[in-house]
């Protein structure tokens, strides 16, 4: 009697086709075998992919066949065996000619490889089952694209913040928010942008606080088995773009490896697709591009810092990597130096203190003129420009309306949000048509030209849903200064001689965080240092009398005949020439701050100072008397206003 084995196959596409199962396949062999009156010595069974000969069970069926444990090999279709027509070839040539082993294909009985017919029907099978592989990868790839552009369905794991909300049984459904996830990310947001906490302070807070990483919340294995939240975490969660709304995926390309146990398996390369196979991914938007860009921007900005300088003077340099010359342009740096014993805190301009050699390679002729300026007196002054924006959101929302596009991005809304209605309008409209046609040709003609209008139809929604979040953010920034403004009013004077108090009395690392805050690289805003000039304060009718060269043209009568005012003109050099300070005598400098109005940055800083003054942290101006402390802080509010009243105005954009 003969001995026997069977070879059975599946893979995720032949489970769903009737008649392929292990179980069936196995049933097939088993009749045959005692139809023929074999010995079935054994069924081996794989479920992988047929696109590859290194299989567990078949590398032991070869393996077993070298050790001549049977005569025979049985397998249901030529699709079981392999899908590759060279790989089919191999097996026959290595069981057939090298070992001595028949090979029957169960349902094709032709397919024996014996004689020239025989070898020529395998070849074309072989090639069919080849064709149906690659048909079945085409459908399956065409029909997940389809479904990732509609967002009926997610590309491995979503991000956190988000889930597949199914629709029946089926795998197709709707990607939705995670309300209680979405508002620990928009925390996070906030934690590092408003209140300028670092990734890591963020992760240990939220340690501290005992809330769930997202590996709990998805109820996944994590390698962290202290169940804290890592820092890295944090600034992945910060760096992911698909919380704008859009996701890429499948940016890198794939390939096919041999592993010793698992066989064939697929692995990532570095190698990038082009740039038209990547598949973007529509989400429901949790950040508008503005605030992720923000973040990015300081993200960056945080990796470029230099080594500190001077640390044991770290509660100093309000201004330190934020301020820039007035007069070149160039950043400025912190200056710590001694004369005759003393101690001197400044900022200077690079080009000021640089060495001859950096002068000539930058192209520059001569070295800036910005020298020493008092650090604790441009901070003084420049702190002032950010009391009078907090203290002052009436003014801040004037500028921001003003530099703001609101009616143009309600415009750009009305007319995405129509042409969404005539696309949707004409997709049912093609549906109903299609449906209608019973000529293949002009079938398949609508078919892609309703492709193209479902995609394009995908895009304007994408675009909307963008501009909805651009629209929603900048209302409810406007919306976020007009009830700080409402807030003062209500409170009137003396909470806003409150605010003002707690401002000054913050400690060097807080006030430090509310500047970075509020113009901060990440925010695009500047802080300048520079000289006072004439051309600060005076007009060009001011400044626009007779110098001593045009007196100096003049005939005697027609000098005789001149005023005071026809003798008060100054040169171009002259208008812009730093004003001496006489009292000490020293250059008079000003601080020009360039800030960004955030309205969320504005509100977290007033409502937190708004708490401690409710708490009974604050002063009372009604009454009578008091300690020292109050005493204290009411000389320190008339100073603060005092300040602000001769200071220079920020600039707001």
């Amino acid at each position: 009697m003969k001995k026997a084995c069977g070879y059975c196959r599946v893979s995720t596409e032949d489970q769903q086709k009737e008649g392929t199962s292990l179980e069936s396949q196995r049933a097939v062999i088993e009749k045959e075998c005692q139809h023929k009156g074999f010995e079935l010595v054994e069924i081996y069974e794989d479920a992988v992919s047929g696109s590859s000969l290194n299989r567990p069970a078949l590398n032991q069926l070869r393996r077993d066949a070298a050790a001549k444990r049977f005569d025979t090999v049985l397998y249901t279709k030529v699709d079981r065996l392999s899908r590759k027509a060279g790989d089919i070839y191999y097996l026959y040539d290595e069981l057939l000619d090298k070992w001595k082993i028949d090979v029957i294909c169960i349902d094709n009985p032709a397919a024996t490889a014996i004689g020239p017919m025989g070898k020529a029907m395998l070849g074309i099978m072989a090639v069919f089952a080849e064709l149906d592989r690659a048909n079945i990868r085409e459908r399956t790839a065409q029909g997940r694209r389809s479904r990732w552009a509609k967002g009926e369905t997610a590309i491995g794991e979503l991000p956190f913040g988000y889930r597949l909300e199914k629709i029946g049984g089926s795998k197709i459904g709707k990607i939705v928010v995670e309300p209680e996830q979405a508002d620990l990310y928009h925390r996070i947001v906030s934690d590092y942008l408003e209140k300028r906490m670092t990734v890591t302070q963020i992760a240990d807070q939220l340690s501290l606080e005992g809330i769930p990483t997202p590996s709990k919340w998805k109820g996944r294995k994590s390698r962290n088995k202290t169940g804290r939240w890592d820092h890295t975490t944090v600034s992945k969660m910060l760096k992911r773009e698909a919380y704008t709304g859009q996701a890429v995926y499948a940016k890198s390309a794939y390939e096919w490896r041999d592993h010793p146990e698992k066989g064939r398996v697929v692995r990532k390369t570095t190698t990038e697709k082009p740039q038209a196979e990547h598949i973007t991914l529509t989400l429901p938007p949790m950040i508008s591009i503005d605030r992720w860009n923000a973040i990015q921007a300081r993200l960056k900005d945080n990796t470029l810092k230099p080594v500190r300088k001077y640390p044991e003077h770290e509660n100093h340099f309000l201004l330190r990597d934020l301020s820039y010359c007035g007069i070149c342009g160039s950043k400025v740096n912190v200056s710590v130096h001694k004369v005759h014993g003393k101690t001197y805190l400044d900022y200077i301009c690079y080009y000021r203190k640089c060495s001859t050699r950096e002068l000539e390679r930058s192209g520059r002729e001569k070295k800036c003129e910005l020298d020493y300026v008092p650090a604790d007196e441009a901070d003084r002054q420049f702190w002032n420009q950010i009391t009078y924006l907090l203290t002052s959101p009436s003014d801040s929302l004037k500028a921001f309306l003003k530099n703001t596009n609101l009616d143009e991005l309600k415009q750009k809304m009305t007319n995405l949000e129509n042409s969404e209605k005539q696309l949707k309008s004409k997709l049912e409209i093609g549906f109903n048509y299609l449906s209608d046609i019973t000529d293949n040709d002009e079938r398949q003609i609508y078919l892609d030209q309703h492709s193209k209008t479902k995609e394009l139809w995908a895009a304007v929604k994408s675009e909307l849903a963008a501009v909805k979040v651009e629209h929603d953010a900048i209302v409810n920034k406007a919306q976020r200064l007009t009830d700080l403004e409402a807030m003062f009013k209500e409170k009137r004077i003396h909470f806003m001689h409150e605010i003002i108090a707690r401002l000054d009395a913050l400690p060097f690392s807080e006030k430090r965080k509310i500047v970075e805050a509020i113009v901060g690289h990440d925010k695009g805003g500047k802080v300048k240092i520079g000289y006072v000039t004439p051309n600060d304060f005076l007009t060009d009718e001011m400044m626009g009398g007779m110098t001593l060269d045009d007196i100096g043209k003049l005939t005697d009568d027609e000098a005789n005949s001149l005023t005071d005012s026809d003798l008060f003109g100054l040169t171009e050099e002259e208008r812009f020439e730093p004003l001496i300070d006489q009292a000490r005598p020293i250059k008079t400098f000003k601080i020009e701050g360039d800030f960004v109005i955030d309205a969320a940055v504005i509100e977290t800083i007033i409502k937190n100072l708004q708490g401690k003054i409710e708490g009974g942290g604050g002063s009372d101006d009604s009454s009578e008397g008091g300690s020292d402390d109050d005493s204290t802080m009411g000389n320190s509010v008339d100073r603060v206003t005092q300040r602000r009243v001769f200071s220079n105005p920020p600039a707001f954009h």
